[in-house]
């Protein structure tokens, strides 16, 4: 079973067939940088894969020149008190950590150019 769903405004292209999740982002314009939404959405594809029998892989690809540069944190978002910083950054912490849990094996795709870690 083939199925697909496409997120532009967040940058992501999902499908899923025989048994693989492919995640890919195609945030060209901003560098494929994974945002707040775009790092909820991911984080609930690979937690439901997580509960999908089906789903034996996970592969995560870039479209373009970048695999992804990382965190696009939206202008504002760390305004505010240093304790606070972890509130403003948690989509993409969420996101680390269900990757972090998958029990289904997860690959990054080949990377052709430029790609930089969290962290």
């Amino acid at each position: 079973m083939t199925t697909q769903e496409e997120s532009p405004d967040l940058g992501l292209d999902v499908r899923h067939s025989d048994g693989v999740l492919e995640i890919h982002i195609t945030a060209g314009s901003r560098q494929n940088a994974i945002d707040a939404a775009s790092a909820e959405q991911m984080t609930d594809l690979l937690r439901r894969s997580n509960l999908e029998k089906s789903t034996r892989a996970v592969l995560i690809t870039g479209e373009g020149r970048y695999f992804c540069t990382g965190a696009d944190v939206a202008p504002g978002a760390t305004d505010m008190s240093i304790l606070d910083y972890r509130w403003a950054t948690r989509q993409f912490s969420d996101l680390t950590r269900a990757l972090w849990v998958c029990p289904t094996p997860a690959t990054l795709s080949t990377c052709r150019a430029s790609c930089r870690s969290t962290g």
